[in-house]
């Protein structure tokens, strides 16, 4: 009895509408060659933008999890940071750097010639914080035994990594892989904004099918065909990951410091953390240049000509509105979830409720649309559609972080206040909370980031009065004018400002945090 509440709701909000979506498409629709074009290229960009992360993601890890400096823990948060901004934020930052090198025209998009590896810079941006941590963790838990004994027996630095770590790292390169390439092929907001129309992925073709074709059929059979990719990457992800070392209890300060010997890792890190900065720098930048205050002083307006149908302090205060009830719901639903997963088990159940990280927010807000546009269920004409959806997509994630906690905690406190007579509540407030605050802290502070930044249901679900702060920057950034677009960097520097401070406070950077898995922010 204890799962019928829960099964019930990501029964009916998500299965549901996915599967009515889903449906669409067995009405004997064959995919065209664009549908086959953007099929190909979503698959391809998520495995180039895969290679480069893991690629700058190992030297990397090694300096900041097998060397000890002064300035290691600030590196790290720096590289969280594009991990947990949200996705419109990032492309907006491209896009100024773009701009700002003077390979866009004044609107910022619809020339994007160059979009692809730009589209795929974002990518690697992104998730390259999940190479260095899935790696770095495993590397830093590594027994120096052997290492020691092969530089006692001559054998030089390329020869020990690669005849004795790369074997031992190579579960956790493969999970990292997994994870990012899973996080890629979802990709909708970054291709969307940084494609400018030109280039279109998996995604995308969804979106534009069922937005301004009105092929429902065609939707289906491209949402079909993004499950099949999904499920086959999550599948992986969750094999490779439940399998990846955990850095717990490994002492770091006691790890050797750095040498001249590290140089490459160095140059890597550093190149690495400046083009990090680089488009957070930009957005700052371009909403003082030549305006001073005036673009923070017109996000109290709509724009250009009124392109806006809010301001952005009321798109501020619907997604503030959408936060609280998302969090309500994904903290809520999800700690119940993993208290009952960490006491009872049951990998078919784990299943159920991870299944959102492997389907598009896109296909999830199109099944709502088709799915509840009538009592008792008539979440169409509702703003709560947008919190629902978000909540279900973060859903995994706090689910993964506290059970990650609960399983790493001491679970004899729990057993003895049940034997001194505590019920399932109490032991939980009293006892295990009190074990998974910092975990649980950090489960609060991404689904909030998650929550503001969600931008795939968002862009199908919002109506007039109801839009969120993501989708009014696409509407900004997608027009042109000046002042429209100095608007968007203004709306975006604040928003990194928000999201740096939520680092700090979730604690990201902790060390011998237990590693969640982290999201989707389409991740949309």
């Amino acid at each position: 009895m204890i799962w019928v509440v829960p099964l019930i709701f990501i029964g009916v909000l998500f299965y549901w509408p996915v599967v009515r979506v889903l449906s669409l498409g067995t009405n004997g629709w064959v995919l065209d060659s664009s549908a086959w074009s953007a099929s190909w290229f979503t698959l391809w960009q998520a495995a180039l933008s895969t290679l480069i992360a893991l690629f700058l993601g190992l030297p990397v890890a090694h300096l900041l999890y097998r060397r000890n400096f002064f300035g290691r823990r600030l590196a790290r948060g720096i590289l969280t940071v594009p991990f947990v901004l949200p996705v419109i934020v990032v492309a907006i930052g491209f896009v100024s750097v773009r701009r700002a090198l003077g390979l866009t025209e004044s609107s910022g998009v619809g020339d994007a010639a160059d979009s692809i590896p730009w589209i795929i810079a974002a990518h690697v941006f992104f998730n390259l914080a999940i190479a260095v941590r899935t790696v770095g963790a495993a590397w830093s838990a590594m027994d120096a035994g052997p290492l020691e004994a092969a530089r006692l027996d001559g054998a030089g630095r390329f020869r020990v990594f690669w005849s004795i770590q790369m074997p031992q790292l190579r579960g956790s390169i493969a999970a990292a892989g997994a994870l990012i390439f899973l996080y890629c092929l979802a990709s909708f907001g970054t291709v969307l904004i940084l494609g400018g129309g030109l280039v279109h992925s998996i995604e995308t073709e969804i979106y534009f099918s069922a937005e301004q074709y009105l092929d429902l059929g065609r939707t289906g059979a491209l949402a079909a065909l993004q499950l099949v990719m999904g499920v086959g990457a999550f599948a992986v992800a969750s094999r490779l990951g439940s399998a990846q070392t955990e850095a717990q209890g490994v002492d770091l300060a006691a790890q050797p410091r750095v040498s001249p010997r590290d140089w490459f890792s160095v140059v890597a890190t550093l190149l690495v953390l400046v083009a990090i900065l680089a488009p957070m720098v930009a957005v700052v930048w371009q909403s003082f240049v030549g305006s001073g205050l005036a673009n923070y002083e017109n996000l109290a307006g709509q724009g250009a000509r009124n392109v806006l149908n809010i301001s952005l302090a009321q798109a501020a205060g619907n997604s503030l509105r959408n936060l609280t009830v998302t969090l309500a719901i994904s903290v809520g639903l999800g700690c119940f979830v993993a208290r009952a997963l960490w006491r009872r088990g049951g990998f078919l159940l784990e299943l159920i409720f991870s299944a959102p990280l492997a389907v598009s927010s896109v296909v999830l807000g199109l099944g709502y649309l088709l799915s509840f546009a009538q009592p008792p269920l008539a979440l169409r004409d509702s703003w709560l559609a947008v919190p629902i959806a978000q909540s279900l997509m973060i859903l995994p994630l706090v689910i993964r972080i506290v059970h990650s906690a609960l399983a790493a905690s001491d679970s004899e406190l729990s057993e003895a206040a049940s034997i001194d007579g505590a019920n399932g509540w109490q032991s939980w407030w009293r006892v295990e909370v009190a074990q998974i605050r910092q975990s649980l802290a950090t489960a609060i502070v991404f689904a909030s980031v998650a929550a503001i930044g969600e931008f795939g249901s968002a862009s199908l679900l919002v109506f007039g009065d109801q839009e969120t702060l993501p989708t009014v920057l696409y509407r900004l950034i997608a027009r042109p004018g000046t002042q429209n677009f100095g608007m968007a960097m203004a709306a975006s520097s604040l928003l990194i400002a928000l999201t740096l401070i939520a680092v700090l406070v979730a604690g990201f950077t902790r060390e011998n945090e237990p590693k969640p898995w982290p999201r989707q922010s389409e991740r949309a």
